[in-house]
């Protein structure tokens, strides 16, 4: 069933909105975290050259979490334990993610 013209314009609207909604509240949360470290290094009196090199540590981690977050998980990320469960459309399994050790149920659909 097509939509009318109109009610593809909502829903595309919305779409775009909550998109650049969730990417503003990220760069506000960096922001935040930002000035947050800034006062501490300030309430601690801090020397230039060690504030510089804590806010460019600050940076790269701030970095390397974002790479992180974008970076796709595929099947190969994980070690597979056991299976905890059958059903009608596929099974359970219990996981390790190979990069930080932690269990995760997957589920693999026939």
């Amino acid at each position: 069933m097509a939509m009318n013209p109109e009610d593809r314009r909502v829903v595309l609207k919305q779409s775009i909105e909550a998109r650049y909604t969730r990417v503003n509240k990220l760069k506000e949360d960096r922001e935040a975290r930002r000035n947050t470290l800034q006062q501490k290094l300030a309430e601690m009196k801090v020397q230039p050259e060690q504030h510089n090199l804590a806010m460019e540590w600050h940076s790269q981690q701030e970095t390397k979490h974002l790479r992180s977050s974008r970076q796709k998980l595929t099947v190969d990320d994980f070690e597979q334990l056991e299976i905890i469960g059958r059903g009608a459309f596929g099974e359970v399994r219990l996981c390790r993610q190979r990069s930080t050790e932690a269990i995760f149920a997957m589920k693999k659909l026939r």
